[in-house]
C-alpha cells in the first residue's frame, strides 16, 4: 500500500518552526521495498532556526547537511555552528545571475505565461547549475553516511529537484516523487514567508532574487 498524501500531511514537522521540515521515508518502490525513515530529510533554510529548533535538528544526527543556497543567500542568513552539531556542512561558492528565470524577471514582459515559460527553462537548468553538488550527495548516499539533510531556501525548487532524483533513483514511482514535490506547497506558506523577510529588509539585505 502506498503511502497516502493525507497520511503524511498528519505527521508533526520534526522540527519546530523550519521552513518545510520533512523526512523524505516511508515511499513503497516499484519493487516493493521502503525508503527508510529518519535517514534522508528536507528542509528550506536553516539560518533562521531558534535555540528550541536547533536543538530539535541536532538530536537527528544528521551526518550530511547539504546546503544548495547561493553564496548571497547563505551570507544573508548563515547557518548557525549550533545548528549544524557534528554533521558534515557542504555548499559551494555560486550565483544564479544568468539564469532563465532572472533573464526573464528583469526583462519587460513579466506575464504569467512568461513566468511559466522562466519556471520551465530554470528547472531545465537546475541540474547542470548544481551539477557538483548533487553528484557529491549521491556520493555519500552510495557510502551510506547517513542521515542526510538536503536545503536550500524554501526547501522546495533545488532541494525538489535533489529529492526527485534520489528518489527515482530508489525506484520510487514518478506519481510518488510528484507528490512528494507537491506536498511543498501544503506545509509551507511561502506568502507569509516572503512578506516576513520583505518586513524586516532581509531580501533588500542580498537576495538579487527570491527563488526557493
Amino acid at each position: 500500500m502506498k503511502r497516502g498524501q493525507e497520511d503524511f500531511c498528519a505527521h508533526p514537522l520534526i522540527v519546530p518552526g523550519a521552513l518545510n521540515f520533512r523526512d523524505v521515508g516511508g515511499y513503497i518502490t516499484e519493487d516493493s521495498r521502503r525508503v527508510r525513515s529518519q535517514k534522508l530529510f528536507r528542509s528550506g533554510s536553516l539560518g533562521r532556526l531558534d535555540g528550541e529548533a536547533q536543538t530539535a535538528l541536532r538530536s537527528l544526527e544528521i551526518a550530511n547537511i547539504f546546503d544548495l543556497r547561493t553564496t548571497k543567500e547563505r551570507e544573508r542568513e548563515p547557518c548557525a555552528p549550533s545548528a549544524i552539531g557534528a554533521a558534515r556542512y557542504h555548499f559551494e561558492a555560486y550565483e544564479m545571475n544568468d539564469t532563465a528565470i532572472l533573464r526573464r524577471m528583469t526583462g519587460t514582459s513579466r506575464q504569467a505565461a512568461e513566468m511559466r515559460l522562466a519556471m520551465i527553462d530554470y528547472y531545465a537548468e537546475l541540474p547542470w547549475l548544481l551539477l557538483s553538488q548533487y553528484r557529491k550527495l549521491f556520493r555519500v548516499l552510495v557510502d551510506g553516511e547517513l542521515p542526510i539533510l538536503v536545503s536550500c531556501t524554501a526547501g522546495k525548487d533545488r532541494t525538489g529537484v535533489a529529492i526527485a532524483l534520489v528518489l527515482y533513483a530508489l525506484g520510487v514511482h514518478r506519481d510518488e516523487i510528484v507528490q512528494d514535490y507537491c506536498l511543498s506547497e501544503k506545509l509551507a506558506d511561502y506568502e507569509e514567508d516572503v512578506a516576513k523577510q520583505l518586513a524586516d529588509g532581509a531580501m533588500q539585505r542580498g537576495m538579487t532574487l527570491c527563488l526557493p
